[in-house]
């Protein structure tokens, strides 16, 4: 492996390695492969946020799956627990103009937010700490479409409540290489660079 694709390959590493901030969950939308593929992904750590308001059980009917860009809703689907915001606002705004669009089958944990502060759905029993943080990971696929047939307008927005932070992104975010990793491909760019010095001087 020559030392481009080293660096490279340590530089894909460190970045997927890095942790995501406590307090924040990131809703990030990809189109790929003729696809939207929506992830959520992140922990909430403000628990003075939240005002609880009921359960989910399997007696009830789930909430859908999908998105409502025009009425600001991202659910990943499943039975969990409902809050509401604690605080008064205001908080964010629609996404887009499109209405409803709903997948059958979202993987990973149950996670749905409305971003005006009308709800907070995560799974049952989930812990706000900021001392142990609970991620959070979910997927939802939509089959044969694109932000334009969503009605999704992809401007990234961040929407605050007390503590906690929930951002919506487009594309794959580029999450750059973190401090420790930036000193280090210094470091192998400066041995390189000297290296070639010397084999000028030397011919």
């Amino acid at each position: 492996m020559n030392l481009r694709s080293s660096l490279r390959a340590l530089a894909f590493a460190s970045v997927c390695a890095l942790p995501l901030p406590a307090g924040v969950v990131t809703i990030n939308f990809t189109e790929t492969g003729g696809n939207v593929v929506a992830t959520a992904s992140g922990s909430l750590t403000d628990a003075s946020a939240w005002t609880f308001l009921i359960s989910l059980t399997p007696s009830d009917t789930l909430p859908p799956s999908g998105v409502d860009p025009s009425s600001s809703d991202v659910v990943f689907g499943g039975y969990g627990d409902f809050y509401t915001p604690s605080g008064p606002g205001p908080f964010g705004g629609p996404f887009g103009l499109g209405g409803a669009t709903y997948v059958v089958s979202p993987s990973g944990d149950t996670f749905g937010v409305n971003l005006l502060g009308n709800y907070l759905l995560v799974p049952t029993g989930y812990v706000f700490s900021s001392v142990t943080p609970t991620s959070l990971s979910s997927t939802m696929t939509f089959n044969t479409a694109t932000f334009l047939s969503l009605g999704i307008t992809p401007t990234a927005t961040s929407t605050v409540f007390g503590g906690d932070t929930i951002r919506l992104t487009f594309g794959v975010p580029d999450a750059g290489p973190g401090p420790a990793l930036a000193l280090l491909l210094g470091g192998l760019g400066l041995r390189q660079w000297r290296s070639s010095r010397r084999s000028r001087a030397a011919a």
